[in-house]
């Protein structure tokens, strides 16, 4: 158990000032077992850090309580171990006080710890319960089983308050519901006090990372210098895949230097990867590979720092997030990408097609573990590309193309993130912004919204210098100017898509260089998304109405705002 049990509302910065936190988890878990809470729970795989976390609160309250009130009992029941006691010696199935109904089965542990036992307790009901706590259609047993759980958990709570039953110290005794796979229970929501474990921060994982290096007999240098590349890496992780991933750095590396901190940034995109909904994206791209949006840029650039400690010791807000809506291919998902590299922040991409995929249910679970781990692995970059597809359903505006219950809570979780959590940029790109839910839009979701249309001609010039610059194909005979007079209304893409064909097409016929003639001659073989495209002009002027011109009419000099546009 932790001596420190504090809630630990206050930090002090380098220079000693002390700043305001929210309450972290064990705040929360202090508060909620000090009040009196009765029905709590937690959704995690981490069993002993839970115990820990249980423990300390146990004794928070002790302290709070001084003579008032002996100390809370500790039991744990699971469905392998079944009821167990927390003692000086560790766990125990033999103690006296458990010893009669240890292999009862979990209903009447239950109706044991609220009616018989004349302790306070805390009473937690591991590995919980992959069938009886799911949310869904169900029959027969099983459906029965499920009811008479809920009737259960709700008679626990208000049949424990005090003098509605004999057994003494009724109102300190808490049920915990924990395990890795736990859905909303609607049912007793009102009743439920939900405390999610978070991820382990970086002194917890610097504590694991001693008791690895002590394991493996590690000396000097083979320590590693500053840990804390080894530890950011890490974050993210849960104990036990922090402990595998600091194992096989060592084992492959030989210690925790420079090449073990890749190897556990490598076990940690595999983790991020097998989660299905999130990915890590490696790709380190320049801010000046993309041609036009200077706007954006320069206000993406002007906040870059507004995580360090500078920023914060002068009272900068740190920015939440920015929305780029526009048309397809015009550098939005590139421009996402980017941000990672220039902001040197891990770049995380959230799928919302693989949140609704799986059980009824799990969308809820799904988004909360998602944004859960981008918050561990904070500060860093959040992409949801093509938000409006995601959303859609979630709100009046959306086209409804999601179940509306799912989509609306999945929405709503959402929302509530963006304007609550911290150390996390939220990047959202929409194609369709007539599809994107009004609430979305409201100001103060975002830092700023931007409209990104098709480029203007001195843009295009850019975009074309830049792809024919990758390979060393940009010769003193290709005009650029001609190129861009004659792809008026193109997007970004599809002038890649024209150069790359040209490539092709010069190394078809002798393997020479490009040539003017060979860009014009592809220019004319491609249709451009504007001459097809359904409600075009209708996506351009709402484009311009909610958002600000990613670029600007003419080059600026320095950094600039952009005019909103009606």
């Amino acid at each position: 158990m932790s001596n420190d049990a504090e809630p630990n509302l206050e930090s002090t910065d380098e220079d000693g000032m002390d700043s305001p936190l929210k309450p972290t988890f064990q705040d929360r878990l202090n508060y909620a077992l000090h009040s009196g809470q009765s029905l709590i729970m937690t959704e995690t795989a981490e069993w002993e850090r839970l115990d820990g976390r249980i423990l300390d609160a146990i004794d928070y309250e002790h302290e709070a309580l001084s003579d008032e009130g002996n100390p809370r009992w500790f039991f744990k029941h699971s469905e392998i171990r079944k009821l167990q006691v927390w003692t000086s010696q560790g766990w125990s199935s033999e103690h006296e006080i458990v010893k009669k109904v240890r292999n009862e089965p979990w209903p009447k542990i239950v109706m044991w710890f609220r009616d018989t036992l004349d302790q306070p307790g805390v009473l937690l009901m591991d590995d919980r319960h992959p069938g009886v706590l799911e949310v869904g259609e169900q029959s027969g047993q099983r459906k029965q089983d499920r009811d008479a759980a809920m009737w259960l958990l709700r008679d626990f709570v208000r049949l424990k308050a005090p003098g509605q039953n004999s057994a003494a110290n009724s109102h300190r005794k808490t049920l915990i519901v924990a395990g890795p796979h736990l859905n909303e229970v609607r049912e007793i929501k009102h009743e439920m006090l939900r405390l999610d474990l978070p991820h382990p921060d970086e002194e917890e994982l610097d504590m694991l990372r001693s008791d690895v290096a002590e394991k493996w007999e590690l000396q000097g240098e083979q320590r590693g210098g500053n840990n804390s590349d080894l530890l950011k890496a890490a974050l993210g992780l849960t104990i036990m895949e922090a402990e595998t991933a600091f194992n096989l750095a060592i084992a492959e590396t030989g210690g925790m230097g420079e090449e073990a901190v890749r190897k556990v940034m490598e076990h940690k995109k595999e983790v991020i990867r097998g989660m299905g909904a999130l990915e890590y994206i490696d790709d380190e791209i320049p801010l000046d590979q993309i041609g036009g949006l200077d706007v954006l840029k320069d206000w993406l650039m002007l906040r870059k720092d507004s995580y360090s400690a500078a920023a914060v010791e002068r009272g900068l807000s740190s920015p939440k997030g920015v929305l780029m809506v526009g048309l397809p291919g015009c550098g939005k998902s590139l421009t996402a990408k980017a941000v990672g590299s220039a902001w040197k922040r891990p770049l995380i991409r959230l799928d919302l097609g693989s949140v609704f995929q799986g059980q009824v249910g799990s969308s809820e679970k799904n988004i909360r573990n998602a944004l859960r781990l981008a918050e561990a692995v904070s500060p860093c970059v959040l992409w949801i590309d093509e938000i409006e597809k995601g959303m859609a359903g979630g709100g009046t505006g959306g086209s409804g193309n999601l179940d509306s219950g799912v989509g609306k809570r999945v929405f709503g979780t959402i929302l509530t993130w963006m304007q609550e959590q911290e150390g996390v940029f939220l990047v959202a790109t929409a194609n369709n912004v007539l599809e994107l839910d009004a609430a979305l839009l409201r100001k103060g979701r975002f830092d700023e919204i931007f409209f990104v249309g098709y480029p203007r001609k001195d843009v295009r010039e850019q975009i074309f210098r830049i792809h024919l610059l990758k390979n060393d194909e940009l010769t003193p005979d290709i005009n650029l100017a001609g190129l861009a007079d004659r792809t008026d209304g193109w997007s970004g893409a599809e002038i890649e898509a024209a150069v790359r064909e040209a490539q092709f097409y010069a190394f078809a016929d002798g393997n020479r260089d490009i040539t003017q003639d060979d860009l014009y001659h592809c220019i004319s073989q491609i249709t451009p998304q504007s001459e097809s495209m359904d409600k075009l002009q209708d996506m351009i002027e709402e484009g311009t109405r909610v958002g600000i011109d990613a670029s600007s009419p003419e080059v600026p000099s320095g950094p600039s705002g952009g005019q909103r546009r009606f």
